[in-house]
């Protein structure tokens, strides 16, 4: 299964990285997963970009006060993905 994810900019440049998950199956009769994907504590499930990335948003948009649209175009993303990972920061108890 290919990924593609998004991560901090790299030489005034978006940076993707492509992840080639593996995924697994088990054949006992008595196993309730069945089938599985790789997971990555850097990559946050059903993501479109990597934890560093989400943090480094949060504090452009939050902290620093840059406008969305420029973070995201850094990103090479669209503006509701950065808005969304703002979003859920401000959700989260410090």
């Amino acid at each position: 299964m290919r990924v593609d994810i998004r991560d901090l900019s790299c030489f005034g440049r978006p940076a993707r990285l492509i992840w080639s998950k593996r995924r697994w199956s088990c054949f006992e009769p008595d196993c309730d997963a069945k089938t599985w994907t790789e997971t990555s504590q850097h990559i946050p499930s059903r993501t479109l970009l990597t934890l560093r990335a989400g943090i480094e948003v949060t504090r452009q948009v939050g902290q620093l006060a840059r406008p969305v649209a420029r973070v995201a175009k850094e990103l090479g993303v669209c503006w509701w993905t950065v808005m969304d990972v703002s979003k859920a920061s401000w959700n989260t108890p410090c």
